[in-house]
């Protein structure tokens, strides 16, 4: 019963995901017209936003005629283009506490003979 529901629960999402792209439009509004409380923020569509990624632009320009950074804006969209590196932990040195914060400790360290800040998350804080 209990495979029943979760294949019928798969089948509804299946036509939903692809029934909204096609029918929905979802934007980012201007994080400089948010700040400035501005009644009618500048409103960049999502497509437009995929767009400058892709075509390596980094700024935007709201209708105050100022520069936006997308990655301010959109973050999950520039990060979709970042490349990353998984670094194992046994890879890394860790040297002496820079800092500590309410989530988490940033110590000195070094990786691969590059000298590195490394944050532990501390999950009991």
């Amino acid at each position: 019963q209990e495979t029943l529901f979760i294949a019928l629960i798969k089948n509804i999402f299946t036509i939903v995901w692809d029934w909204v792209p096609s029918q929905v439009s979802s934007f980012v509004l201007c994080s400089h017209c948010l700040y400035k409380n501005v009644a009618s923020p500048t409103m960049y569509s999502d497509e437009m936003i995929h767009t400058l990624v892709g075509e390596h632009q980094s700024l935007v320009v709201c209708s105050g005629n100022i520069p936006v950074f997308i990655r301010d804006i959109a973050p999950d969209i520039t990060m979709e283009k970042e490349s990353c590196t998984y670094v194992l932990y046994e890879d890394l040195k860790i040297d002496k506490e820079l800092a500590r914060g309410s989530f988490a400790v940033i110590y000195k360290g070094w990786w691969q003979g590059q000298k590195v800040a490394v944050k532990r998350l501390d999950p009991e804080r």
